[in-house]
């Protein structure tokens, strides 16, 4: 799916990005690991993973396996020394992909999901990239229901085309 970049509705600051955080590397690689578990386990997102699994994940993540993080557009709430929600962009092949939009499930039902992308969208707005990508599992209601409110609109499956089209 993909979003043309314009400003959306003003939305507090009351996430931290990865430039602002304080946290050192290895810490919140826990954190996320722990977030990314418990925000996955038992949805149509769910692989199996084990918590060893996600840690690996991460941190090669971080490390740019899906191309760098936009530490400037990735987004995330800390409570009570936990990730709660998170939305984690990489440049993938010179194009803005959400690669993590995860929200604790005792915390949904809160809006923390669409703020969170409402605070990346702005983010974007006055930077190089015109548009904003992401993948979603076909099923995924709450997902597609946010994605749709937020503009963004189906592209097709194949990555090959999508990149020489943009």
């Amino acid at each position: 799916m993909s979003k043309k970049v314009e400003k959306v509705e003003t939305v507090d600051r009351f996430a931290d990005n990865f430039l602002s955080s304080s946290e050192n590397q290895v810490e919140l690689n826990k954190y996320f690991a722990r977030h990314f578990f418990d925000a996955f386990k038992g949805t149509i997102d769910d692989e199996g993973e084990t918590l060893t699994d996600w840690l690996i994940e991460v941190r090669e993540a971080f490390q740019g396996k899906y191309g760098p993080i936009m530490k400037e557009h990735s987004f995330y709430i800390k409570e009570e020394e936990r990730i709660i929600a998170s939305t984690v962009v990489a440049l993938f092949r010179g194009v803005p992909l959400v690669i993590y939009v995860a929200v604790d499930p005792r915390d949904r039902g809160r809006g923390l999901a669409k703020k969170l992308l409402m605070n990346m969208l702005n983010s974007f707005y006055d930077s190089i990239y015109q548009d904003v990508f992401l993948v979603v599992t076909p099923g995924n209601l709450p997902a597609e229901i946010i994605y749709k409110q937020l503009g963004f609109e189906g592209v097709g499956i194949n990555w090959e085309e999508l990149l020489e089209s943009t």
